[in-house]
Protein backbone atom coordinates (compact mmCIF):
# COMPACT_ATOMS: atom_id res chain seq x y z
CA UNK A 1 0.00 0.00 0.00
CA UNK A 2 1.54 3.38 -0.97
CA UNK A 3 2.06 6.11 1.54
CA UNK A 4 -0.77 8.20 2.81
CA UNK A 5 -0.32 11.70 1.14
CA UNK A 6 -0.80 14.29 3.77
CA UNK A 7 -1.61 17.80 2.58
CA UNK A 8 -4.09 21.07 3.26
CA UNK A 9 -5.57 23.54 0.84
CA UNK A 10 -6.55 26.96 1.25
CA UNK A 11 -7.75 30.21 -0.54
CA UNK A 12 -4.91 32.25 -0.69
CA UNK A 13 -5.02 35.40 -2.23
CA UNK A 14 -8.25 37.44 -3.52
CA UNK A 15 -9.12 40.58 -5.41
CA UNK A 16 -12.22 42.44 -5.67
CA UNK A 17 -13.60 46.00 -6.07
CA UNK A 18 -15.85 47.44 -3.69
CA UNK A 19 -18.39 50.18 -5.10
CA UNK A 20 -18.30 53.96 -3.44
CA UNK A 21 -21.06 55.51 -5.36
CA UNK A 22 -22.73 57.54 -3.56
CA UNK A 23 -21.07 56.84 -0.71
CA UNK A 24 -18.14 58.32 2.01
CA UNK A 25 -15.34 56.30 1.14
CA UNK A 26 -14.78 55.30 4.77
CA UNK A 27 -17.97 54.18 5.61
CA UNK A 28 -18.15 52.26 2.21
CA UNK A 29 -15.24 50.43 2.75
CA UNK A 30 -15.69 49.92 6.78
CA UNK A 31 -19.43 49.04 6.73
CA UNK A 32 -18.24 45.92 4.01
CA UNK A 33 -15.97 44.52 6.85
CA UNK A 34 -18.02 45.35 10.03
CA UNK A 35 -20.82 43.60 8.73
CA UNK A 36 -18.16 40.37 7.96
CA UNK A 37 -16.53 40.98 11.16
CA UNK A 38 -19.91 40.71 13.11
CA UNK A 39 -19.42 38.67 16.12
CA UNK A 40 -15.94 37.57 14.88
CA UNK A 41 -13.16 39.81 16.17
CA UNK A 42 -10.48 37.38 16.09
CA UNK A 43 -7.11 38.37 14.49
CA UNK A 44 -9.12 41.33 12.40
CA UNK A 45 -9.33 42.83 15.60
CA UNK A 46 -11.68 44.91 17.67
CA UNK A 47 -14.70 47.23 15.92
CA UNK A 48 -14.61 50.58 16.22
CA UNK A 49 -15.63 53.49 14.84
CA UNK A 50 -12.97 54.00 12.89
CA UNK A 51 -11.74 52.31 9.57
CA UNK A 52 -8.45 53.59 9.78
CA UNK A 53 -7.63 52.45 13.57
CA UNK A 54 -10.07 49.21 13.51
CA UNK A 55 -7.10 48.09 10.60
CA UNK A 56 -4.33 50.40 11.39
CA UNK A 57 -3.66 51.51 7.51
CA UNK A 58 -0.55 53.06 6.74
CA UNK A 59 0.00 54.69 3.13
CA UNK A 60 1.55 52.45 0.64
CA UNK A 61 2.66 53.35 -2.81
CA UNK A 62 -0.07 53.01 -5.47
CA UNK A 63 -0.05 50.83 -8.59
CA UNK A 64 -1.56 52.37 -11.64
CA UNK A 65 -4.12 53.45 -12.09
CA UNK A 66 -4.90 54.11 -8.23
CA UNK A 67 -3.55 57.25 -7.33
CA UNK A 68 -3.44 56.15 -3.31
CA UNK A 69 -3.25 52.72 -1.62
CA UNK A 70 -3.26 51.90 2.58
CA UNK A 71 -2.31 48.61 3.99
CA UNK A 72 -3.05 46.74 6.95
CA UNK A 73 0.65 46.13 8.50
CA UNK A 74 -0.90 42.94 10.67
CA UNK A 75 -2.94 41.39 8.06
CA UNK A 76 -1.31 42.62 5.07
CA UNK A 77 -5.15 43.56 3.37
CA UNK A 78 -4.41 46.67 0.85
CA UNK A 79 -6.94 48.89 -0.50
CA UNK A 80 -6.35 50.77 -3.01
CA UNK A 81 -8.73 53.88 -4.82
CA UNK A 82 -8.58 57.56 -6.61
CA UNK A 83 -10.67 60.49 -6.97
CA UNK A 84 -11.77 59.72 -10.37
CA UNK A 85 -12.53 56.14 -9.87
CA UNK A 86 -16.08 55.32 -8.30
CA UNK A 87 -15.12 52.54 -6.04
CA UNK A 88 -12.02 51.01 -4.28
CA UNK A 89 -9.71 47.75 -4.62
CA UNK A 90 -9.16 45.27 -2.00
CA UNK A 91 -6.33 42.65 -1.87
CA UNK A 92 -6.37 40.32 0.52
CA UNK A 93 -2.73 38.12 0.30
CA UNK A 94 -2.34 34.70 1.53
CA UNK A 95 -1.39 36.57 5.05
CA UNK A 96 -5.13 38.37 5.20
CA UNK A 97 -6.60 35.41 4.26
CA UNK A 98 -5.40 33.47 6.97
CA UNK A 99 -6.52 36.34 8.89
CA UNK A 100 -9.79 35.64 7.75
CA UNK A 101 -10.27 32.37 8.15
CA UNK A 102 -9.51 32.87 11.56
CA UNK A 103 -12.37 35.32 11.86
CA UNK A 104 -14.15 33.03 10.06
CA UNK A 105 -15.10 35.32 7.62
CA UNK A 106 -13.49 34.19 4.78
CA UNK A 107 -16.36 32.02 3.07
CA UNK A 108 -18.65 35.21 3.65
CA UNK A 109 -16.37 37.22 2.03
CA UNK A 110 -16.01 35.27 -1.45
CA UNK A 111 -20.18 35.14 -1.29
CA UNK A 112 -20.54 38.99 -0.84
CA UNK A 113 -18.47 39.69 -4.00
CA UNK A 114 -18.70 36.25 -5.96
CA UNK A 115 -19.62 37.80 -9.12
CA UNK A 116 -16.91 40.83 -8.64
CA UNK A 117 -13.73 39.02 -7.54
CA UNK A 118 -10.94 39.04 -10.34
CA UNK A 119 -8.35 36.90 -8.66
CA UNK A 120 -9.18 34.04 -6.45
CA UNK A 121 -5.51 31.64 -5.51
CA UNK A 122 -6.06 27.85 -3.95
CA UNK A 123 -2.84 26.58 -2.96
CA UNK A 124 -2.46 22.75 -2.38
CA UNK A 125 0.36 22.24 0.33
CA UNK A 126 1.69 18.57 0.44
CA UNK A 127 4.28 17.05 2.31
CA UNK A 128 6.29 15.20 0.10
CA UNK A 129 10.54 15.19 -0.48
CA UNK A 130 10.35 15.57 -4.92
CA UNK A 131 11.03 19.81 -5.92
CA UNK A 132 9.13 21.50 -8.26
CA UNK A 133 10.63 20.05 -11.36
CA UNK A 134 10.30 16.57 -10.55
CA UNK A 135 6.37 17.80 -9.63
CA UNK A 136 6.17 18.67 -13.14
CA UNK A 137 8.31 15.99 -14.84
CA UNK A 138 5.47 13.85 -13.70
CA UNK A 139 2.91 15.52 -15.85
CA UNK A 140 1.68 15.36 -19.00
CA UNK A 141 1.16 18.93 -19.84
CA UNK A 142 -0.94 20.47 -22.35
CA UNK A 143 0.90 21.27 -26.14
CA UNK A 144 2.17 24.55 -26.46
CA UNK A 145 2.04 25.44 -22.09
CA UNK A 146 5.27 26.86 -21.55
CA UNK A 147 7.35 26.48 -17.85
CA UNK A 148 10.01 28.41 -16.29
CA UNK A 149 12.10 27.37 -13.18
CA UNK A 150 13.28 30.02 -10.95
CA UNK A 151 16.25 29.02 -8.61
CA UNK A 152 16.99 31.55 -4.97
CA UNK A 153 18.90 31.41 -2.09
CA UNK A 154 15.54 30.97 -0.04
CA UNK A 155 13.87 27.97 -2.60
CA UNK A 156 12.99 27.08 -6.07
CA UNK A 157 9.96 27.90 -7.80
CA UNK A 158 8.37 26.70 -11.72
CA UNK A 159 5.98 28.56 -13.30
CA UNK A 160 3.40 27.01 -15.66
CA UNK A 161 1.43 28.53 -18.31
CA UNK A 162 1.90 32.57 -18.79
CA UNK A 163 1.58 34.73 -16.08
CA UNK A 164 -0.64 37.13 -18.45
CA UNK A 165 -3.39 34.77 -19.02
CA UNK A 166 -6.54 34.08 -17.40
CA UNK A 167 -5.01 30.69 -15.18
CA UNK A 168 -1.60 30.10 -14.46
CA UNK A 169 0.00 27.47 -11.98
CA UNK A 170 3.06 27.99 -10.20
CA UNK A 171 5.05 25.46 -7.53
CA UNK A 172 7.48 26.17 -5.51
CA UNK A 173 9.07 24.71 -2.30
CA UNK A 174 11.53 26.84 0.51
CA UNK A 175 14.87 25.42 1.53
CA UNK A 176 15.79 24.54 4.83
CA UNK A 177 15.80 25.86 7.66
CA UNK A 178 12.62 27.90 6.44
CA UNK A 179 9.64 25.79 8.66
CA UNK A 180 7.71 25.29 5.37
CA UNK A 181 10.46 23.31 3.33
CA UNK A 182 9.03 20.12 4.38
CA UNK A 183 6.10 21.04 1.90
CA UNK A 184 5.87 21.43 -1.66
CA UNK A 185 3.01 23.87 -2.72
CA UNK A 186 0.95 24.24 -5.69
CA UNK A 187 -0.92 27.71 -6.02
CA UNK A 188 -3.69 27.79 -9.05
CA UNK A 189 -3.79 31.20 -9.88
CA UNK A 190 -7.11 32.13 -11.10
CA UNK A 191 -7.72 35.79 -12.97
CA UNK A 192 -11.06 37.12 -15.03
CA UNK A 193 -13.81 34.80 -15.71
CA UNK A 194 -11.73 32.32 -14.80
CA UNK A 195 -12.18 33.60 -11.41
CA UNK A 196 -15.35 34.25 -11.29
CA UNK A 197 -15.73 30.35 -12.59
CA UNK A 198 -13.96 29.39 -9.52
CA UNK A 199 -16.25 31.14 -6.97
CA UNK A 200 -19.50 29.51 -8.18
CA UNK A 201 -18.15 26.04 -8.20
CA UNK A 202 -16.10 26.65 -4.98
CA UNK A 203 -19.59 26.20 -2.62
CA UNK A 204 -20.34 23.04 -4.49
CA UNK A 205 -17.13 20.84 -4.74
CA UNK A 206 -14.39 22.25 -2.35
CA UNK A 207 -10.97 24.03 -2.93
CA UNK A 208 -9.03 20.72 -3.74
CA UNK A 209 -11.66 19.88 -6.80
CA UNK A 210 -12.00 23.63 -7.78
CA UNK A 211 -8.19 23.43 -8.27
CA UNK A 212 -8.17 20.52 -10.42
CA UNK A 213 -10.48 21.91 -12.71
CA UNK A 214 -7.58 24.72 -13.64
CA UNK A 215 -4.82 21.66 -13.38
CA UNK A 216 -6.24 19.64 -15.44
CA UNK A 217 -6.92 22.57 -18.11
CA UNK A 218 -3.33 22.82 -18.33
CA UNK A 219 -2.34 18.72 -17.99
CA UNK A 220 -1.27 19.33 -14.90
CA UNK A 221 -1.91 16.08 -12.99
CA UNK A 222 -0.41 13.42 -11.57
CA UNK A 223 0.04 10.55 -9.10
CA UNK A 224 -0.35 13.36 -5.61
CA UNK A 225 -2.77 15.53 -7.22
CA UNK A 226 -5.46 12.65 -8.28
CA UNK A 227 -5.02 10.82 -4.76
CA UNK A 228 -6.15 13.79 -3.13
CA UNK A 229 -8.78 14.55 -5.25
CA UNK A 230 -10.29 11.46 -4.43
CA UNK A 231 -9.88 12.00 -0.71
CA UNK A 232 -6.93 9.46 -0.33
CA UNK A 233 -4.87 11.88 1.30
CA UNK A 234 -4.87 12.82 5.21
CA UNK A 235 -5.56 16.73 5.69
CA UNK A 236 -2.69 18.10 7.85
CA UNK A 237 -3.92 19.24 11.19
CA UNK A 238 -4.07 23.39 11.81
CA UNK A 239 -1.72 22.48 14.71
CA UNK A 240 1.01 21.09 12.47
CA UNK A 241 0.58 23.23 9.86
CA UNK A 242 3.26 25.51 10.62
CA UNK A 243 5.70 22.97 12.78
CA UNK A 244 9.05 23.77 14.36
CA UNK A 245 12.18 24.01 12.58
CA UNK A 246 12.58 19.50 12.20
CA UNK A 247 16.33 18.67 13.63
CA UNK A 248 16.22 16.39 10.55
CA UNK A 249 15.94 19.28 7.67
CA UNK A 250 18.22 21.44 10.04
CA UNK A 251 20.96 19.20 9.66
CA UNK A 252 20.37 18.65 6.08
CA UNK A 253 21.03 22.17 5.05
CA UNK A 254 23.96 22.25 7.58
CA UNK A 255 25.82 19.19 5.77
CA UNK A 256 24.44 20.31 2.00
CA UNK A 257 24.83 24.28 2.80
CA UNK A 258 26.25 25.36 5.62
CA UNK A 259 29.17 23.31 6.12
CA UNK A 260 30.77 23.54 2.79
CA UNK A 261 30.77 27.18 3.40
CA UNK A 262 32.61 27.11 6.44
CA UNK A 263 35.24 24.54 5.01
CA UNK A 264 36.32 27.32 2.33
CA UNK A 265 36.47 30.49 5.19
Amino acid sequence: MSKTINYRALVDWLQYPVSTDGIPLEDSVYFKWTQMNEGSRLAIGELSPSFQSMLELSPVNPRAPFRWAQQCKETNLRISGSETIKFVFVEMTGKTCEYARKAKILDNTIQEHLETISRIDFAIDVETVINPQEFVECCDLRNGISTTHIKSKDGETTYIGSRSSDRYVRVYRYHPPHERSHLLRIEVVNKRRRATEACRNLPKVGIVNTAMVTLRALGIVNDILERISANEGEVIPESLYKPEKRISSTVKWLEKSAMPSLVRM
